[in-house]
């Protein structure tokens, strides 16, 4: 029995009614509120952080609960928001909604069409202070650098292979060294981080490398705002914030323990970078004391200033590696992957990367309608991963749809499970393609349509109103337009 999910027009339909009313904020919310409306006049804390950074024009979003949120310092409070009239005496306007409503969307981190900073009024080791200032920071550059809001490859991701995984260790354990180093040998050590690192980039393809520079930019700078703020907030209380905020600067959290792995493969895609990331700022601080300029004018990640640094001469990687065991390393990171890897995640990648010829479906500029598959045969790798293992049909506005059935397809999501970017299967044996009624065999590299596309296969059934067919080696990928 298919699972029929309508999406588009139900929560058009519907959007109104999921709006929460407002509502008194209880203890714990109205200590948080104030704590952040109080955060909100730190601005001389803020510009010494980062150059022309003013936190007060920060937007924050308190989350609490399964799904209330609580809006603060809106500058265009969109509808679905609801005054909070009873509460917390603060200086900025507090708004009160749901999570579950259209405007807040705390994965893309916006409510409506402002960046916004999402917090959690529940107690965390981190400090509200400190994680205030590193996610209105993330905010900040996301706006002052636009490039970094283009939206990433999540079918790129980390790339997990044991060749990667074991460089990344030896990765962090130069990094860890130069933490600790006195400045007589900081320079040594750093430059044969840099060169492991480049000696791995060179082994992968630019889409990951892509992915992970810019959740390392993301990720790491921020986290290293969080802990340079952690330091610096002291000396910038005062009789009436200190009693305030004291008790929001929590305990040092990933600066004392940047690279200690918990052994599963969460680390490697997450948190890895995010420590990497702060690590190399903390590295800056010693070696290039004017970065933060270079990166706030130029909109370039850290490890870019770094290598720029040390680009006059490398170290020799051979022997780094042997001194490091990388042979032993990349041999027990072969078994560790194999045991971690999810059954789900090891058929997602025999479609997507052993293929003989692969059909790659890009949806990301249609709006779905109606979704039609079996949940039961789904396998979720991730949460931007999912593999339909029958039947799969997408409809969109304008009579445009998207039929697989009888095949394995793995499906690549945005935001959420109805956010379908890219559905990769293998290309069947025999398939007709035609552009405005016409049979039409595309060339290789890239084919512009202008015209309606239709493709015909046994189990596979497009029609779009207009496509781009990018011709590869190995793959015919299907870029579909309204």
């Amino acid at each position: 029995m298919y699972l029929l999910v309508v999406v588009a027009i139900v929560i058009l339909l519907a959007g109104g009614s999921q709006y929460a009313p407002a509502q008194t904020p209880t203890a714990i919310e109205a200590t948080a509120l104030q704590q952040l409306d109080t955060i909100l006049t730190l601005d001389a804390l803020s510009a010494t952080l980062w150059p022309d950074w003013e936190i007060s024009s920060s937007t924050f979003a308190l989350l609490s609960g399964s799904s209330a949120c609580y809006v603060l310092n809106h500058p265009a409070p969109p509808s679905g928001l609801t005054r909070v009239r009873t509460g917390p005496a603060v200086g900025a306007p507090i708004y009160h909604a749901s999570t579950e409503a259209k405007p807040v969307s705390p994965a893309s981190g916006y409510v409506g069409e402002t960046r916004t900073a999402f917090v959690h009024a529940s107690p965390q080791p981190e400090g509200l202070l400190p994680a205030a200032f590193r996610t209105a920071f993330a905010a900040h550059q996301t706006v002052h650098c636009p490039e970094m809001n283009e939206p990433l490859d999540f079918g790129a991701g980390f790339a997990v292979s044991p060749r990667n995984l074991a460089l990344v260790d030896i990765e962090c354990e130069l990094l860890a060294a130069a933490m600790a180093a006195p400045a007589d040998s900081l320079d040594a050590i750093v430059r044969d981080f840099v060169s492991v690192r480049g000696f791995r980039r060179v082994g992968m393809t630019g889409r990951f490398v892509d992915y992970e520079r810019h959740r390392e930019h993301i990720d790491g700078t921020a986290a290293y705002i969080g802990i340079m703020c952690r330091d610096a907030a002291p000396r910038f209380l005062n009789d009436r914030t200190r009693p305030l905020l004291a008790g929001a600067l929590g305990v040092p959290g990933c600066e004392q323990d940047l690279f200690k792995s918990a052994c599963d493969m969460d680390w490697y895609k997450g948190k890895q970078l995010l420590c990497t990331g702060a690590a190399i700022c903390l590295l800056l601080d010693r070696i290039e004391p004017d970065w933060k300029t270079d990166v706030s004018e130029r909109c370039i990640d850290p490890y870019a200033v770094l290598w720029s640094h040390f680009s006059g001469g490398s170290a020799d990687v051979t022997r780094i590696l042997e001194r490091h065991g990388f042979a032993r390393r990349e041999e027990a990171a072969a078994a560790f992957i194999d045991r971690t890897k999810s059954e789900p995640e090891k058929l997602f990648e025999r479609i997507t990367l052993c293929g003989e010829s692969l059909f790659i479906i890009n949806t990301e500029q249609l709006v779905s309608t109606t979704v039609s598959y079996d949940r039961r045969n789904i396998a979720e790798v991730d949460r931007h991963r999912t593999v339909h293992k029958r039947v799969l049909k997408i409809e969109y506005s304008g009579g445009s749809h998207v039929y697989v059935s009888g095949r394995p397809v793995a499906v690549v999501l945005g935001q959420d499970e109805f956010d379908f970017r890219q559905l990769i299967f293998e290309a069947p044996d025999e398939y007709e393609i035609t552009v405005r009624g016409e049979p039409f065999t595309p060339l290789y590299g890239i084919n512009h349509l202008n015209g309606a596309l239709s493709v015909k296969a046994l189990g596979l059934d497009i029609e779009v109103q207009d496509a781009v067919i990018v011709v590869g080696d190995n793959r015919i990928s299907f870029l579909l337009h309204r």
